[in-house]
């Protein structure tokens, strides 16, 4: 129970729902509009262009992915239990720590450009970085505006920035602009997103200091936790990525790029959900284990709406081929990538909901376990079926994940978790079949 929270009472399945729709429309929604200007670009922009851009675009992603360090969980819980502090105030050591890693972006960023064999101009490098603290900034203040109950800033900022900066792309790919030009166009206008969302936590910036934990170590070893947890199950989402890059080459890694954004779409909505799961499983809210309450419901249903929609991509797979010549020769790597999301969608809300639960070290020895396989995986099959290969491992991957957290269910929770990972299974199983008759 936090300083500020009343009575726990079940959140109803109904009012989760909205909220993350609400959630999803605004963040995947543009990022789908983003998503779909970087894969019109290679139509508008010469092939240089594309590929020194889709690097930065992809190191963006990477590294704002794994310098999350659990941030936006931790943001929440400081949100809920700043007693009478300001929540800006709350929130105000994660902004200084954002900007303070700046240089450790930078030097990661470098290290990554290296590995897969990109070379970048020193200013791309850097505007790359810029990117990255900005939108670390704008997850760090929607973090504060969600737990305050605040659903629609975040949708409405983030929509509206990822349209500007798809329109900005098209546009100035079309008219000739350089890969750094891009670059720092998209740069500002994420930093101008993330501004809006500070502003919309309200003053207080130096107001009453939130109560410290009652040990010093409680708080780094919270912050400590939760950055172990993000970290490393982050690292087997983007292994098979960089592992194609170091391979293959920069060429097929910025192609294989542009297949994964779906995959990333698809990890996107999927956190939103979780993280919404998280709130409500961090304050008791979640239902426990009643199969009418939120986490039941989640793990029944959501994972059964991505497969209608990951079945929509794999058919039409083959049109996104005709229309980007450049993904042509790999729609079954983008219908196989696709069939992994029912699974991913109901790891991605389980993990959420056990890490909130404080059962951390299931949790790592599960993502430690995903993102030893798919390296290994990836070592073995990306040089014999190239791309195919980097999708078999993260389809193999999932798989691994869903079993081990089966097979960690506790007993009161099991008729919740087996059910519902055997629809997941099942969904997948049937978007393979469908992408092998494809």
């Amino acid at each position: 129970m936090t300083a500020t929270t009343q009575a726990a009472r079940p959140q109803p399945f109904s009012s989760y729902l909205r909220a993350t729709a609400r959630a999803i429309a605004g963040r995947q929604g543009g990022a789908f509009l983003l998503v779909a200007a970087v894969m019109t670009l290679p139509g508008v922009a010469a092939a240089g262009v594309v590929t020194r851009f889709t690097w930065a675009y992809i190191g963006m992603l990477t590294l704002t992915s794994l310098l999350g360090l659990g941030v936006e969980r931790l943001g929440m819980l400081l949100v809920a239990q700043r007693g009478t502090a300001a929540p800006a105030r709350a929130l105000r050591p994660l902004f200084v720590i954002r900007v303070a890693l700046a240089p450790v972006a930078g030097l990661a960023a470098w290290v990554l450009f290296e590995f897969v064999h990109v070379r970048l101009p020193v200013a791309a490098v850097v505007l790359t970085v810029v990117w990255v603290v900005a939108a670390q900034l704008a997850v760090v203040a929607a973090s504060g505006l969600r737990t305050l109950g605040n659903i629609s800033a975040e949708p409405f900022v983030t929509a509206v920035v990822r349209a500007s900066q798809a329109a900005i792309l098209i546009g100035f790919g079309a008219a000739g602009f350089d890969a750094e030009t891009l670059v720092a166009a998209l740069a500002l206008v994420e930093l101008a997103g993330a501004a809006a969302l500070v502003r919309a936590l309200g003053p207080g910036w130096r107001g009453e200091a939130p109560a410290r934990p009652s040990s010093p170590l409680g708080g780094w070893k919270r912050a400590a936790t939760f950055a172990g947890i993000e970290t490393v199950g982050l690292c087997y989402l983007r292994a098979d990525l960089l592992l194609v890059g170091h391979v293959l080459g920069a060429a097929s890694g910025a192609t294989y790029g542009l297949l994964y954004r779906v995959i990333d779409g698809a990890s996107g909505a999927a956190g939103t959900a979780s993280l919404g799961l998280f709130a409500a499983a961090a304050s008791d809210r979640d239902g426990g284990d009643a199969p009418d309450g939120a986490r039941a419901r989640s793990l029944a249903v959501l994972p059964v709406l991505a497969a209608a929609l990951a079945g929509i991509v794999v058919v039409f797979a083959g049109l996104l081929g005709s229309a980007i010549p450049r993904l042509g020769g790999e729609t079954q790597t983008l219908r196989l990538l696709v069939a992994a999301t029912p699974l991913l969608v109901w790891n991605g809300l389980e993990l959420h909901v056990r890490t909130a639960r404080g059962r951390h070290a299931g949790v790592l020895r599960i993502g430690a376990a995903a993102f030893a396989v798919n390296v290994g995986l990836c070592i073995w099959l990306v040089s014999a079926h190239g791309l195919l290969g980097a999708a078999i491992a993260l389809l193999a991957t999932e798989v691994l994940q869903t079993a081990l957290l089966v097979a960690g269910a506790r007993a009161i929770e099991r008729d919740v978790v087996r059910p519902s990972a055997a629809v997941a299974a099942l969904a997948t199983a049937a978007l393979v079949t469908l992408a092998a008759v494809m």
